[in-house]
């Protein structure tokens, strides 16, 4: 009877240990109950921009009986971060810190939130994040541009951008950077924007070569972040020459032809003004049509016509004839009463004599016949020899001019 007893006694500590057992929480694992955080939400004003504000916290609680495990406390913004002192675990009804801070680049207002990963029954925890940074703000009506295609060495139209301080702070600008065949200026002239004004970059494109070209512009300022940039980009357009035959012979005299090529390149399609240097002396040339307008796609032609000066003779002009009848009256007329003027004595006389003298001289002149006949001079000779011509092609755009040559050869024999 004694042994059954022990035994029963045995069975009945086992059981209450067993039910108690199942009343305890198990290590590393909290009870049912919820965390509980000092604050839902955290809001940051006025912080200048490109500097950390204060830190505000936040205090979690365990509210026990074991041991709550955190996963992660991470922020949702960049512009937020957070450091605490909760580690992986934290001990029945015990606490940590969660410090945040806000660190803007513009002066917008950003929002976001702080989540809480952990063994609580209401995880994760939501911690709503507002802030405002205090400082300006560059914002451009365009952060690219693209032209038009423009004839090389041609001005374009301006386009306009403008620039907005929308922060809270004086915008200054440091400077304006261009790169490539580009133009800018603006109305900037005091290099700092009040919060809420503007002012105006007027951009042109002027091409040095044909095809796309590409650059910016970097404006540099206590904005952030910085620098703004406006990319560029436009095409410009040009014409080749081209000749065919390439070389020509001919004789001293005669004329040589040549076909003429204006190609457009890029779509170049103004007119083409065609010329002639180089040429050899006593050599002319004509084209036929003078002036060409390319497509752009399709090419114009032109005829080229070199004439050369042979061998031959011209006449340079006949003798004057012999004055009319009326001329030699009046011619003797003034010799006739040449003999009345010298008797005279007084002062003066030698320049009234000089002055009948030229008078005489001049008359005598017109009453003189020329010899007879005709005069000949040789022209000018186009010397044998090979020469390296250029066909000059000029286009107009405004006051603006483009150049392109070709050369070919003639050789005259």
């Amino acid at each position: 009877m004694m042994e059954a007893s022990g035994k029963v006694r045995f069975v009945a500590v086992a059981v209450t240990l067993l039910v108690l057992g199942s009343c305890l929480p198990a290590t590393g694992q909290t009870s049912s109950g919820a965390v509980s955080l000092s604050t839902t939400s955290l809001v940051f004003t006025g912080v200048p921009l490109g500097t950390p504000s204060a830190p505000q916290t936040i205090t979690l609680t365990n509210p026990g009986p074991g041991v709550l495990n955190i996963s992660t406390i991470a922020v949702s913004n960049l512009f937020f971060s957070e450091t605490s002192t909760c580690g992986t675990a934290v001990a029945a009804f015990g606490q940590c810190a969660i410090s945040v801070t806000f660190e803007p680049v513009v002066a917008n207002q950003q929002t976001g939130s702080l989540i809480l990963t952990d063994s609580a029954a209401n995880s994760p925890q939501l911690v709503s994040l507002a802030g405002t940074g205090s400082g300006p703000t560059a914002v451009l009506s365009a952060t690219a541009l693209t032209f038009s295609t423009l004839m090389v060495s041609a001005i374009s139209p301006p386009q306009v951008v403008s620039l907005t301080n929308t922060g809270s702070q004086p915008l200054t600008i440091a400077s304006f950077a261009v790169s490539g065949p580009f133009e800018q200026s603006n109305t900037c002239t005091t290099f700092e924007v009040a919060p809420g004004a503007f002012c105006t970059l007027s951009v042109t494109f002027s091409p040095t070569l044909p095809g796309l070209s590409t650059g910016q512009i970097e404006i540099t300022d206590n904005a952030s972040p910085f620098p703004q940039v406006i990319a560029l980009s436009g095409v410009g357009s040009s014409f080749s020459l081209s000749v065919l035959p390439g070389s020509n012979s001919v004789s001293a005299g005669q004329s040589a032809t040549y076909g003429v090529t204006v190609s457009g390149v890029y779509g170049f399609s103004q007119v083409v003004s065609l010329g002639c240097s180089l040429l050899p002396l006593g050599a002319s040339c004509s084209f036929s049509p003078a002036t060409v307008t390319p497509g752009a796609t399709t090419p114009a032609t032109s005829t080229l016509t070199v004439t050369t000066t042979g061998a031959s003779a011209a006449p340079s002009g006949r003798a004057p004839a012999p004055p009319g009848p009326g001329t030699q009256r009046l011619f003797w007329l003034l010799l006739g009463g040449l003999p009345s003027l010298l008797p005279f004595r007084r002062r003066g006389r030698g320049p009234i004599r000089a002055g009948i003298l030229v008078a005489g001289l001049l008359m005598a002149g017109l009453v003189m016949p020329g010899c007879g006949g005709t005069k000949t001079q040789p022209s000018l000779l186009t010397a044998a020899g090979t020469y390296t011509v250029q066909i000059d092609g000029t286009a107009r755009v405004g006051s603006v001019s483009l150049h392109n040559q070709a050369p070919f050869t003639l050789v005259v024999q």
